[in-house]
């Protein structure tokens, strides 16, 4: 297993949870790399990422300080103060220019950080700092995740070999919707060795996110720290490569292959979820009708623990879709399990077909297709079911 080169990690256990679980973590890069990022399109946005939106401009990068217990979100004015502060501790402990230093949260929302606490851990964090600490880094991320997500790639194209690492967590409050401009939530975070263009990293990034994070759903909730970061720092030897030259394709191939395996962990892994189901529509009359169209499928609650019983419950798939607000002929809709035909032209086409879909339907995976028939529009999301102890999760998540 060959890490990317030139990055130390550490987690550790600053206090911030009451459970005494690591809760800190730091990720640093030993030079300056080229950094981009998405983040949610809430309007109600945690202090970090007012932060981190100052740098996305510049994008540069060379460490990133993460907390977890404590979102610092609804803080107003202390929280911006507390999560600037966290970047100078961290400027301070390492000799960086503070502008080189990112912040995440997550947590409970409306609470202030125990700062006392968090400066501390950030002073052991720096003192931990090895390359081979990634694993603890990654976990110190986590808040109701089951555990740590973690991702890793390598390739080459002639003499430049180079790996990509991505941790990330999620598991619940799992709606991303993050742009370049602008998921408990959806933090991740993706090293490489290469290096490469600001402009060719925030591409290759945003395309990946849209085809792997913002095509997810646990419960439909968008959260306020919602974050994936990528820092390319270059110890790969290699010089920049334009757009579709073999290591830009490759390495575009290796970056959708880590979002794609980590945004599937988060919706295996959601709270109290037991299935994943991949929903796709297609015959829209265009790619923005059908994704409106999925997404409604796929928050749908009654759709959700119709998965969760092992129910094809059909007429809840195509009663949500028709509440999508958009049009579409209902006499020309198909609905599949798998590759089993269930509805044909708008009715149930048989009781074979139905047994057929419900032993799919009692798979731990497993897949649901609605086609219009009115044109080449087409969407994905990766859905999981809903259940009891989502319910029991979230109705005690602050107390």
């Amino acid at each position: 297993m060959r890490l990317p080169k030139g990055y130390c990690y550490s987690g550790i256990v600053s206090g911030i949870k009451a459970s005494g679980k690591k809760d800190l973590a730091l990720i640093v890069s030993e030079v300056p790399a080229r950094a981009a990022a998405v983040l949610t399109t809430n309007r109600v946005k945690a202090a970090p990422l007012v932060v981190c939106q100052e740098r996305q401009k510049r994008g540069l990068g060379q460490a990133v300080i993460i907390n977890s217990g404590n979102a610092n979100a609804g803080t107003g004015p202390q929280g911006l103060r507390d999560a600037r502060e966290m970047v100078r501790q961290v400027s301070q402990a390492l000799h960086i220019p503070p502008s080189l230093v990112w912040v995440a949260s997550t947590g409970k929302i409306g609470e202030f950080l125990p700062m006392n606490l968090v400066k501390k851990g950030i002073t052991q964090a720096a003192q931990r700092l090895s390359p081979s600490r990634y694993k603890e880094a990654a976990t110190a991320i986590l808040t109701t995740d089951r555990g740590p997500k973690i991702s890793l790639r390598q390739g080459g194209v002639g003499k430049i070999k180079y790996s990509l690492l991505g941790m990330a967590k999620g598991a619940g409050m799992i709606m991303p919707q993050m742009t370049l401009t602008g998921h408990a939530t959806l933090l991740c975070f993706l090293q490489t060795d290469l290096t490469m263009a600001s402009s060719t990293l925030k591409r290759l990034l945003k395309s990946c996110v849209d085809r792997t994070f913002n095509v997810i759903s646990v419960d439909g909730d968008t959260s306020t720290n919602d974050m994936v970061l990528i820092l390319a720092n270059g110890r790969a030897g290699n010089i920049s490569f334009k757009k579709n030259s073999p290591l830009y394709r490759q390495f575009e191939k290796k970056l959708l292959e880590v979002c794609h395996e980590l945004a599937l962990m988060m919706v295996r892994d959601g709270e109290g979820a037991t299935k994943v189901v991949r929903l796709e529509v297609k015959g829209a009359r265009n790619h923005t009708e059908a994704q409106k169209i999925v997404r409604t499928v796929g928050n749908s609650l009654l759709v959700k623990t119709a998965f969760f019983g092992g129910d094809p419950n059909w007429g809840r798939l195509v009663a949500a879709a028709g509440r999508a607000g958009v049009p579409f002929h209902p006499h020309k809709l198909d609905l599949f399990y798998d590759q089993v035909l269930l509805v044909q032209k708008g009715v149930l086409k048989n009781s074979m077909a139905e047994r057929r879909a419900k032993k799919i339907a009692k798979k731990n995976s497993f897949g649901v297709i609605l086609d219009l028939h009115a044109g080449p529009g087409r969407a994905i999301l990766y859905s999981s079911d809903l259940g009891h102890n989502y319910v029991q999760l979230n109705s005690k998540y602050r107390t």
